[in-house]
C-alpha cells in the first residue's frame, strides 16, 4: 500500500509538472499513469475494506459466541447458586427444627406425666439452654406431683380413718343403747 501511495504521489508530481508546461499532455499523462494507479489503489482499498468486513464479521461472531457462552455460564452459576442456597437453607432449617421437635416431644412426655431425668438436645446454645430449663421444670413438676400424691394419700387415709372411727363410734353407741336397754329390761 505504501508503494502504491508513493507511486501515486510521484505520478501526481509528474502531472503537475507537465501541467505547467502543457495542459493537454498533462491530461494524457494523468490518464496513462495516474488513473491506473488510482484504479489499483481503489481495488486495493476495496479488498482491504472487504477484508475488514470479513474480519469484523468474524469478530462479531466470536463476540456473539462468547456472549452466548457467558450467558450459559451465567445461567449455570445462577442455577448452582440457587441449588447451593437451597441446600444450605434446608440444612440450616433442619438444624433449627430438629432440636425444637425434640423439645416438643419432651414437653409432651412431661404433659403426660412422664417426668424426664435428662434431655439430650444438640443445637444452638439457646436450644441447649431451653432444654436445661425444661429439665428443671420436669424435675420440679415431678417433686410437686410426688408431694401432691403423698398429700392425697394422707388425706385419703385421714378420710378412711374418720369414717372408720365414725362407724366404730356408731357401733359403740349402738352397743351402749342395747346395754342400757338390756339393763332396763333386767331391772
Amino acid at each position: 500500500m505504501l508503494v502504491l501511495l508513493e507511486l501515486l504521489r510521484q505520478a501526481q508530481e509528474k502531472v503537475e509538472n507537465q501541467a505547467r508546461i502543457d495542459l493537454k499532455s498533462a491530461k494524457t499523462l494523468l490518464a496513462e499513469e495516474a488513473a491506473p494507479l488510482g484504479e489499483k489503489m481503489a481495488t486495493y482499498l476495496e479488498k482491504l475494506v472487504g477484508n475488514q468486513k470479513k474480519l469484523s464479521q468474524g469478530i462479531e461472531r466470536k463476540v456473539a459466541d462468547g456472549l452466548e457462552a457467558f450467558k450459559m455460564i451465567e445461567q449455570l452459576v445462577l442455577i448452582f447458586g440457587l441449588l447451593f442456597g437451597t441446600i444450605i437453607s434446608v440444612v440450616f432449617i433442619r438444624s433449627l427444627t430438629r432440636p425444637i421437635s425434640e423439645l416438643v416431644e419432651v414437653a409432651r412426655a412431661i404433659a403426660s406425666g412422664n417426668y424426664v431425668d435428662a434431655i439430650d438436645v444438640k443445637g444452638a446454645r439457646e436450644m441447649r439452654h431451653l432444654a436445661d430449663e425444661m429439665l428443671k421444670m420436669s424435675t420440679s413438676l415431678g417433686r410437686l406431683t410426688c408431694g401432691l400424691k403423698d398429700e392425697q394419700a394422707k388425706l385419703m387415709y385421714e378420710a378412711w380413718l374418720k369414717e372408720s372411727l365414725s362407724d366404730l363410734l356408731s357401733s359403740l353407741q349402738g352397743i351402749t343403747h342395747v346395754s342400757d336397754f338390756s339393763c332396763r329390761l333386767l331391772d
